[in-house]
């Protein structure tokens, strides 16, 4: 393992499974920013979609959410406060 800090290398491929656990971590996170801008990106559909059963959808109060700045900076910085938590 040329390269790797000794004090990093552990018995047992416990580096390897670091890895793999960053790994996921990261997987994970890449998947809830996508998540996000996808909304972003389709705000009426993420609307549509989140819809709680036995609501009816109201596409005028969607269009009228769609059309304020705040709708996309409250959905990018909940992504990013949350990628945020999960790295500390």
């Amino acid at each position: 393992m040329a390269g790797l800090p000794t004090s990093e290398m552990k018995p047992g491929g416990g580096y390897v499974m670091c890895l793999h656990d960053q790994i996921k971590h990261l997987e994970a996170e890449n998947a809830e920013l996508r998540a996000a801008l996808w909304k972003i990106a389709n705000p009426i559909a993420a609307m549509q979609r989140d819809v709680p059963e036995g609501h009816d959808f109201n596409g005028h109060m969607a269009i009228a959410i769609a059309d304020k700045p705040y709708y996309y900076t409250d959905i990018a910085r909940a992504a990013l406060d949350a990628a945020k938590e999960a790295q500390s």
